[in-house]
């Protein structure tokens, strides 16, 4: 059995006054224990590899909130919420979706903290900058358009004399994206985080199973911006959504996998129209 070194377990406590605090007395004075630098590095490997492990495995409760990752408590607010909402006529839920529509640009937190509550702040975020990502796209410079350099339209490349240029060709096109969508590649991690009971998932896992000349423009540019950002994609949601829908989603599927969400395919398809 392992043991932590006593050395590694001693600490030098910095007494820090309470804003208003009176430092004539020790209540007034807030301790703070500062650790050796190897203990806290040796601390967060353990608690990195327990927790992938954990969600590996699935060990821990899926109402599990806090210091998680995609899983905060703001996310288990929504999601009760959202429970809470469930039962209410569907028109209530288009009624709040068509007035956040209406409300101006400049509103844009506002509008996503209400379809967060409403959970469809996941959706929101893929929107906006799924049409963001297409004004700029058009002018894109490689001769291919981008995600196809990425590997996503034609499955597994094969091996040949080009694959070295090929993959300085990918990797320009990511330093690319980084420069040029400098405000998509940070936020889209963000959708995921948006997105805790599903429905952003739902609806890409509902449109992929869709032919490309079944397809609304907003329709193909989502799935376009998932399919370039896909080396974000770390986790590998967006991939199985898209997976799910085109091998399974006339069979009920994308209903199943995402099932918190209880909104229908049409309805989040509707919704997206809103925004």
């Amino acid at each position: 059995m392992s043991q932590n070194p006593e050395c590694l377990k001693k600490s030098i406590i910095t007494p820090i006054p309470k804003k208003g605090g009176s430092k004539d007395y020790y209540d007034g004075f807030r301790p703070v224990s500062k650790l050796p630098i190897l203990a806290k590095v040796i601390e967060h490997l353990v608690l990195k590899r327990l927790n992938s492990f954990l969600e590996d495995q699935s060990g821990l409760h899926a109402q599990q909130f806090g210091f998680r990752r995609g899983r905060s408590t703001t996310s288990a607010q929504i999601i009760r919420f959202h429970i809470k909402m469930r039962d209410k006529p569907w028109w209530l839920w288009l009624l709040i979706v068509v007035v956040v529509g209406l409300a101006k640009a400049h509103l844009h937190m506002i509008r996503l903290v209400i379809l967060l509550a409403v959970g469809l702040g996941g959706m929101y975020m893929l929107h906006i900058l799924a049409q963001d990502f297409n004004k700029i796209r058009k002018g894109w410079p490689f001769p291919q358009r981008p995600g196809r350099l990425l590997g996503v339209s034609s499955g597994i490349f094969k091996r040949s004399t080009d694959e070295v240029e090929r993959n300085n060709e990918v990797e320009m096109q990511k330093q690319l994206l980084t420069a040029r969508l400098a405000n998509e590649t940070r936020e889209f991690p963000n959708i995921l985080r948006n997105d805790p009971i599903g429905c952003a998932r739902k609806y890409v896992c509902h449109i992929s199973g869709r032919t490309r000349a079944k397809l609304t423009s907003t329709q193909s540019n989502v799935l376009t911006l998932l399919r370039t950002f896909q080396w974000l994609d770390t986790s590998g949601e967006w991939a199985r959504a898209e997976q799910l829908g085109k091998q399974k989603a006339k069979e009920g599927a994308c209903e199943s996998a995402y099932a918190k969400c209880f909104y229908t395919g049409a309805q989040l398809e509707k919704f997206m129209s809103l925004f």
